[in-house]
């Protein structure tokens, strides 16, 4: 140990100290910040001594700038996470949120993790989803949640959505998945082989063979059913059949307009392509059907659209071995729940086949509470090869036997009849 007051007195006996603060009436006094400069120079001289004797050594046994580095990604500590909330803005800046038990980064600095119980709500423009399952995983970088186990969604407290798995992407705002799907709510009971889901658009897409369940019936689609929940609206495709207790509704595609109201009503449909009505009496086939529930009418048409009936382009409607043909027809049913047929009205190349002959006019209409078919304009009826021209027929479907007469009053008829055998021998009868 040095003691410092023999190196005080050292100093204080050197005659350069002496001799220099000789004239001064008040010699300063050695403080002890003047201690450690007298003691510390020939310290600190020392220990630079060692380092430049040691330093050649270090070098040539450490490189200090190939191997002071950063942790690598897999030294890394993988993250663990209790109550953990992660959150997504879409596109209008709504924040989508994710919440789980517990959160497990599958790999250090991968920003994926695995979730426990994970819960995430989805905002919408007329409410929220809420999604859950038991097992999940986030990718933070794409902004993506995959859910495993049993998918069960909320939609606006009001729909319920079940399937085995599922994925949602935050920045496209789109959903899909691969496992059969059942819904429950105010559309009905619907099932599915796969889905897709769109959040811009608000639309729900049931894949493969498709199943609608609800009061009104049963509807059933071979390709997909999707869901316009904006504008209430359902879009059946492939082989799409629609029954009720009353009739059945076969179509390629079938597209229903819904009422804003609880329960949902359709109040409008329109069927197209290979369009077959079926009822307990008649049987009707169309490129293009149009059902207005309030008007309480269904009007067929042969082509429309870009669709065109199998039948030369003509709507057929059959009872027993009775056909009426026309280019367009329109349905009148009566009210009640039952909606059976009222009459129809038939227009454009109008053509009533029955066993015994054929009718033909301009237009038409079919009641068959009485079995009655009426035609107007240019009426011409035929049988064994002769003809019957006038302005107004009738045909009973029950019978078979026509009527023909002039459209008013006093106006006259003609005909063309031939002897049984030989139609090249034949006169005409006014």
């Amino acid at each position: 140990m040095v003691d410092s007051r023999k190196i005080d007195d050292y100093f204080d006996n050197d005659k350069i100290f002496a001799d220099r603060f000789a004239s001064k009436k008040n010699p300063p006094v050695l403080s002890g910040w003047m201690r450690f400069v007298k003691l510390g120079f020939p310290c600190f001289a020392a220990l630079l001594l060692g380092v430049m004797v040691v330093m050649p050594n270090i070098r040539k046994s450490v490189d200090l700038q190939n191997n002071v580095t950063m942790p690598r990604k897999n030294e890394m500590e993988q993250l663990h996470m209790e109550s953990t909330v992660f959150s997504a803005t879409d596109s209008k800046n709504r924040v989508n949120r994710i919440t789980a038990d517990s959160v497990d980064e599958t790999e250090a600095g991968s920003q994926k993790y695995k979730m426990d119980n994970p819960r995430g709500t989805i905002l919408t423009d007329d409410g929220e989803i809420v999604i859950t399952a038991p097992e999940g995983l986030y990718d933070q970088n794409a902004n993506t949640l995959d859910l495993m186990q049993k998918v069960h969604a909320l939609v606006n407290e009001k729909t319920t959505i079940d399937t085995k798995s599922g994925s949602y992407d935050f920045n496209a705002e789109y959903g899909h998945g691969q496992d059969a799907i059942t819904a429950s709510g105010d559309w009905g009971n619907l099932e599915g082989e796969a889905w897709t889901y769109s959040k811009q658009n608000n639309e729900l897409t049931l894949l493969g063979r498709s199943k609608v369940v609800n009061e009104r019936g049963v509807l059933t689609a071979q390709e997909q059913s999707k869901y316009f929940y904006n504008d209430n609206k359902l879009e059946a495709v492939g082989n799409v059949v629609l029954q009720s207790d009353q009739k059945t509704i076969y179509a390629d595609k079938l597209v229903a307009f819904l009422t804003d109201t609880q329960p949902r009503e359709v109040k409008r449909a329109e069927a197209y392509g290979h369009v077959r009505i079926k009822t307990t009496a008649e049987t009707a086939n169309a490129a293009v059907a149009i059902y207005d529930v309030n008007q309480r009418t269904i009007e067929l048409f042969g082509m429309k659209s870009g669709y065109k009936n199998a039948h030369g382009g003509l709507v057929t409607v059959h009872k027993d071995k009775n056909e009426l043909r026309a280019r367009q027809m329109t349905i009148y049913l009566e009210a009640g729940k039952e909606q059976k047929v009222k009459y129809i009205k038939a227009l454009g190349n109008v053509e009533i086949i029955t066993p015994k002959g054929k009718a033909k006019g301009d237009r038409g209409e079919y009641k068959p509470n009485d079995s009655q078919v009426e035609l107007w304009d240019n009426v011409e009826i035929s049988q064994d090869g002769n003809f019957v021209r006038g302005g107004h027929a009738t045909t009973d479907l029950q019978t078979s036997v026509s009527r023909i007469m002039g459209r008013e009053k006093g106006e006259r008829i003609s005909g063309t009849f031939y002897k049984k055998g030989n139609k090249n021998n034949g006169q005409t009868k006014k």
